[in-house]
């Protein structure tokens, strides 16, 4: 009886995601107090990751391929932190080769640090031959970047990477997870299609950003986890109205800029006041603030008059249904 193929090559891809309502409600200084809420959707922008079995003939234990290449003979001095403790996690036996490349720039407040943890998980454990559900895919990439790398950053990136699509997240005190899937919702694509994202041109570390929100005064967490419920009734209307979308996002960014003196600054501000003479509705930055995206409601009849200049450096997206998966799988 011949014997079964091994795993040799797997890759990923993971989506981003545009957080939509609740962010700062999902760390877990705050959700262990006032509890979590959020909503969050998959777009089509994707991290990709590739494990191999490295051949001995390179003399090396671990290639990690990235905006560096690392070449290490131990995991322990493997640079970058996410790598090291996911093969520390799931004991592949070396030599291994680990490639990514994201669609979009590290840093941009549409989740690619959790896409690249959450993809490198579902890599390395369908490499190792175990199949893991979404949920634990969640969980265990919540665990590496919280619990081990202590990062002071919430759990909504990890969980949008592993479910896809668009759901609404219930957080109890105590850290229990409830999913609410919304893909039912007619109007998601058409919000999409009404959505630009404008590159700030700044990247940033987002736990520096989450990490400086005010402790002391929980009023404007509460307010943005309690909007929830607002934007969940505004989805479910037969019609989508951009301006009660964009008053909408007008209010949870006025509140947001109160998390943290490092949220906003002069030229986020100015981004926001030039959209609104282009058309925009409203908006907010994606992500824990500081930079990365500007999310604008603008009219897609306007988005082929944008000058040449905020063109240049804005993108489309449209709707992903669905979480990290398996693209290639490549046998001995």
């Amino acid at each position: 009886m011949p014997s079964k193929k091994k795993l040799n090559l797997v890759t990923t891809i993971t989506p981003h995601r545009l957080g939509l309502a609740g962010g700062g409600s999902d760390i877990p200084y705050f959700f262990k107090i006032l509890g979590g809420s959020f909503i969050n959707v998959t777009i089509n922008k994707y991290v990709y990751v590739t494990v191999k079995k490295h051949s001995k003939v390179f003399k090396e234990n671990f290639r990690i391929m990235y905006s560096k290449t690392e070449i290490k003979k131990s995991r322990l001095n493997i640079e970058n932190e996410i790598v090291r403790s996911c093969l520390g996690i799931i004991k592949i036996k070396e030599p291994i080769l680990i490639t990514t490349n994201s669609d979009l720039p590290v840093g941009a407040g549409l989740g690619s640090s959790s896409a690249f943890t959450v993809g490198l998980l579902n890599a390395l454990y369908t490499l190792k031959g175990i199949k893991i559900s979404k949920k634990k895919l969640a969980e265990m990439a919540c665990f590496v970047e919280i619990n081990l790398l202590k990062k002071n950053g919430g759990i909504q990136d990890q969980y949008a990477a592993a479910y896809g699509g668009i759901n609404k997240f219930l957080i109890s005190k105590s850290g229990l997870v409830k999913i609410n899937s919304l893909k039912k919702n007619k109007l998601i694509k058409n919000l999409l299609e009404n959505i630009i994202l404008y590159w700030t041109g700044k990247s940033r570390v987002s736990e520096n950003i989450s990490k400086s929100y005010d402790k002391k005064d929980l009023s404007n967490i509460a307010y943005v986890k309690n909007k929830v419920l607002e934007l969940e009734n505004i989805l479910n209307k037969k019609k989508i109205d951009l301006k009660v979308i964009g008053d909408f996002y007008n209010s949870i960014w006025n509140k947001k800029k109160n998390f943290s003196k490092k949220v906003s600054n002069q030229n986020i501000s100015k981004i926001h006041e030039y959209f609104k003479r282009l058309g925009s509705y409203g908006g907010k930055l994606s992500g824990a603030g500081g930079g990365g995206f500007y999310m604008a409601i603008l009219p897609k009849k306007l988005h082929k008059k944008l000058p040449k200049r905020i063109e240049n450096f804005s993108i489309k997206v449209n709707y992903c249904d669905h979480g990290s998966k398996i693209i290639t799988k490549i046998y001995e």
